[in-house]
C-alpha cells in the first residue's frame, strides 16, 4: 500500500479570515489532482481543516456542527499533511 503526502499551507486562508467550510471548498476546487472526492471524503478534509483552525485560529473553526464553539488556543504550526492511501476505504488524514 502506498501513502501519498500532500501539504497545504493554511496561513493564507487564516489571514483572509476564511472558515473551515470555505477552505474545504477551495481545496476541492483548486487541488482536484490531489484531493479527489472519489479517494477522500469531503467530510474527512473538512474535519482536518476544522481541527487545524481550532488550534491556530479558533474564531474561524466551525466545529462538527458548522457552529463556532471552540475556545481560544494556539499552535505554532500552520501546515498540515494530508495522507491519501491507494486503498480508498482506508484513506486517512
Amino acid at each position: 500500500m502506498r501513502t501519498y503526502v500532500y501539504e497545504v499551507n493554511l496561513q493564507h486562508f487564516i489571514s483572509q479570515r476564511k472558515n473551515s467550510d470555505a477552505i474545504t471548498n477551495y481545496l476541492f476546487e483548486s487541488h482536484q489532482d490531489y484531493i479527489n472526492p472519489k479517494i477522500i471524503a469531503r467530510r474527512q478534509v473538512y474535519r482536518l481543516v476544522d481541527k487545524v483552525l481550532a488550534k491556530v485560529a479558533p474564531s474561524l473553526s466551525l466545529g462538527e456542527n458548522g457552529m463556532n464553539t471552540v475556545s481560544a488556543t494556539s499552535l505554532n504550526s500552520n501546515v498540515q499533511i494530508l495522507h491519501i492511501d491507494d486503498n480508498k476505504e482506508n484513506s486517512t488524514i
